[in-house]
């Protein structure tokens, strides 16, 4: 794993179980969007949590499409 993955995956221990649940059940999917969970961790925890938990979306369609996808990842 590059360095900079090394780096995001650190970077997905948000604090709180539900967010580090949702992020390292997607990071464990084998095929993230490494650019696209980038630009998401960029986001402060509060709106990070309302957009993965369902109370609210995103504007950016790619970011949108990313939260999807981790909110429907499923658990293996």
């Amino acid at each position: 794993m590059e360095a900079q993955q090394k780096k995001l995956v650190w970077r997905c221990r948000r604090g709180t179980r539900e967010l580090d649940e949702l992020l390292c059940r997607y990071l464990q999917s084998g095929h993230p969007d490494w650019s696209g969970l980038e630009r998401l961790l960029e986001q402060p925890d509060p709106l990070l949590s309302a957009w993965l938990l369902g109370s609210g979306e995103p504007e950016d369609r790619a970011l949108k499409r990313l939260v999807d996808e981790i909110r429907t990842t499923p658990v293996y």
